[in-house]
């Protein structure tokens, strides 16, 4: 995750606009960051569950593949262009929203105590 913090916010609006245009390099990039996500995040999470700061019952391996679909298909340079962001934007609203979710503690109660 670090690694999409501090390269991805180098990448600015221009540069998503060239990636569209000249796609191989788009897909040197799309394969460098799968090979991340599958290689790492699995081991984080899984550190993570150890110190006590991710919930045991996470599926790591759901939360892997979610990871990997929503970069996938939305952190592209159409996706990009489409929400009007840049990676480096990106990011951070992704990990507060996969990690800290979209309820409110109220939000939470109505929903049954739901973690």
């Amino acid at each position: 995750i670090r690694i999409f913090q501090t390269l991805f916010p180098q990448i600015t609006p221009p540069m998503i606009q060239d990636m569209r245009a000249i796609p191989h390099i788009w897909e040197r990039i799309d394969a460098i960051r799968r090979q991340v996500i599958l290689s790492q995040l699995g081991k984080l999470l899984e550190r993570g569950q150890a110190s006590g700061d991710v919930r045991r019952d996470l599926d790591i391996k759901f939360m892997t593949s979610l990871w990997l679909h929503i970069v996938s298909t939305m952190m592209t340079p159409q996706g990009m262009t489409d929400l009007g962001m840049t990676p480096g934007e990106f990011i951070p609203k992704l990990m507060s929203t996969l990690m800290t979710g979209a309820l409110t503690e109220q939000g939470r109660k109505k929903l049954g105590g739901a973690p």
